[in-house]
């Protein structure tokens, strides 16, 4: 088993102070840091708060998400130090995952998110690659989610065909026992005519 920086020269990645994304965290990474973020800023001292996030420091928490997520996201991709105390955090919560990243290796039994998240914050050598491949990862399970839910709306769809085609032919055999009802009671009709004009004509004869 290979130490974070041999596992970084294996797969040709860069230093991990030159990294960089080519493209926004995907959302639910990004959820993830701020919320680790407005999370830090509860435990901090005011002064080493960094001076764009002091006025939301003492928000509710989830006030803090709501009003200063980019704000809180924009501190952790500059501000190395603010990052730090992040990922200290991140590192109790992730213990498994972080030595894991260290040592270069991305577990396949966590949440994709999660590992981005991790990454990201904690920037092993060869970070930006992995949070690009949860990038991936999350993109293929939402078409998967997608491709899902149109073959369930197709099948429900089908199911309600079916269930129309159902009715329908019910009501046309309803419509047609009526018919059959009604042509009845016109020849029992026609007939019983019949038979009051033959009764009067015999009579008219008498």
């Amino acid at each position: 088993m290979t130490d974070g920086s041999e596992g970084a020269e294996e797969r040709g990645a860069e230093p991990a102070e030159t990294e960089a994304l080519d493209r926004p965290l995907p959302e639910a990474v990004r959820t993830l840091i701020i919320e680790y973020g407005s999370e830090i800023l509860a435990t901090m001292p005011a002064a080493e708060i960094p001076p764009r996030l002091r006025r939301i420091a003492k928000f509710e928490p989830r006030r803090r998400v709501r009003l200063a997520g980019p704000d809180i996201a924009a501190q952790l991709e500059s501000d190395a130090q603010f990052r730090g105390r992040v990922a200290e955090r991140m590192r109790q919560a992730w213990p498994s995952l972080a030595e894991e990243l260290d040592r270069g290796e991305v577990p396949p039994v966590v949440e994709p998110a999660v590992v981005g998240a991790v990454a990201y914050v904690l920037r092993p050598a060869g970070w930006s690659t992995i949070v690009r491949g949860v990038h991936a990862e999350l993109e293929r399970e939402a078409r998967a989610k997608a491709a899902d839910s149109t073959a369930e709306a197709v099948a429900e769809l089908r199911a309600r065909l079916d269930q129309v085609r159902a009715e329908h032919r019910q009501e046309v055999l309803r419509l047609r026992a009526e018919l059959r009802e009604h042509k009845a009671e016109i020849a029992e009709l026609r007939q019983k005519l019949h038979h009051e004009r033959r009764r009067a004509r015999e009579i008219g004869r008498a």
